[in-house]
């Protein structure tokens, strides 16, 4: 099976850009620590447009990837951020290698 990654485009409203950046900062280590599955997890900003919040993760395979779908953490998280966003875009990528 192939690894998975995931891009995800989040865009913030601006007051709660700076707090969403280090809750996805925490989840992002949380997801590290917690997930074996879970090989690479970052957090960073879109240098064309630093109002976008950009994550790349990375997962051994489908079923790490459904276990961080359905994972207590994850809902967590969402929950913490919920008005937060006014968008959000992602794409899920098969990795070759």
């Amino acid at each position: 099976m192939s690894r998975i990654a995931l891009v995800v485009r989040m865009e913030p409203h601006p007051e709660h850009r700076d707090a969403f950046i280090a809750l996805m900062r925490k989840h992002a280590e949380n997801c590290l620590k917690v997930e074996d599955g879970c090989l690479y997890f970052d957090v960073g900003v879109d240098r064309a447009d630093a109002g976008i919040v950009v994550l790349y993760e990375v997962y051994r395979d489908q079923a790490a990837l459904d276990s961080h779908a359905a994972s207590a953490h994850l809902a967590k998280t969402r929950e913490s951020y919920g008005t937060m966003l006014k968008g959000r875009q992602r794409a899920e990528v098969s990795v070759f290698g």
